[in-house]
């Protein structure tokens, strides 16, 4: 298990240039990549995006691709003349506007894409290089993202036993609520009837019809089975964020048909206990991959 959160980097040398890939990665609902790279090196967008996408499964990953030329001459100074010459051009058309012309070589050169070092160095030389540091980034990402997903584990472990001992505390007693209602029932009519007889048959139809109005025996089998589930994803190795984000909500929603089910004051301070666990249950899992 994994959680969305992490960085994790890889560095290669060489004597001619140095290499560092760092990525950095939050939550986010599906994968999100933003890609950095070198001017220069925008062919290796797509192996970069493709490599994460066989490694990474959700998280929003910003990636970042450093290179450093160690050669003396850092590659050849190129210049865009035509480009130039059509800032030029621009510059003198102003300057008849009455603005001054103040355009001078080291204005030119510093305009976008009029200058530029060209990388003598061969492309597809550095795909592998670049594809191997990337490797050595996503292991070290996830490496990181893994240990947080444990401990977000042992964090689940525990809401989780909390979410049970208020389940077994309401499961204790609810089957006190229609013992209650029986023996108030009881009382009113009797002091309602007097010395008449009371009417044992009607008492019981009662009885029934406000015990299958109130009944949570199927709400709380099926939290426990949804609880079970729980625990038995989260030990799994593969992406489970969307998997634990619905049984979240299947276990909310039984909360919140108890809550509406019961008729007792006991009961409903235990539901709003539950449904704060709950809450905090789903803010943890949208930290997992």
């Amino acid at each position: 298990m994994n959680s969305m959160t992490g960085y994790g980097k890889g560095a290669y040398s060489h004597d001619k240039y140095d290499i560092l890939i760092e990525l950095k990665s939050v939550n986010h609902r599906f994968l999100d990549l933003s890609i950095k790279t070198p001017k220069g090196f925008a062919y290796a967008e797509d192996v970069i995006r493709k490599t994460i996408q066989r490694n990474v499964a959700r998280g929003h990953v910003d990636v970042y691709f450093t290179y450093l030329d160690k050669r003396v001459s850092g590659g050849r100074l190129a210049v865009n003349e035509e480009l130039a010459s059509q800032y030029v051009d621009a510059s003198k058309r102003l300057s008849r506007l009455g603005i001054v012309d103040d355009m001078t070589t080291s204005t030119l050169l510093r305009m976008p894409e009029v200058s530029s070092v060209e990388n003598d160095l061969e492309q597809e030389d550095l795909t592998d290089v670049i594809v191997s540091t990337l490797n050595e980034a996503i292991t070290s990402l996830n490496a990181m993202r893994y240990r947080e997903g444990e401990a977000i584990r042992e964090d689940f472990v525990k809401k989780l036993e909390e979410i049970e001992s208020l389940v077994s505390l309401v499961a204790e007693r609810a089957p006190l609520v229609i013992e209650e209602y029986t023996r108030r029932l009881r009382e009113r009519i009797e002091e309602m009837l007097g010395d008449l007889p009371l009417d044992e048959a009607r008492l019981i139809a009662e009885v029934g019809l406000y015990s299958d109005k109130v009944c949570i025996d199927e709400e709380l089998t099926r939290l426990a089975v949804h609880i079970a589930h729980f625990r038995e994803i989260i030990l799994d190795t593969q992406p489970i964020g969307r998997k634990l984000d619905f049984l979240v909500q299947e276990i909310n929603r039984e909360c919140n048909t108890i809550g509406s089910k019961c008729n007792d004051a006991y009961i409903a301070d235990k539901v709003v206990a539950l449904k704060n666990e709950v809450e905090k249950l789903r803010e943890q899992v949208q930290n997992i991959e």
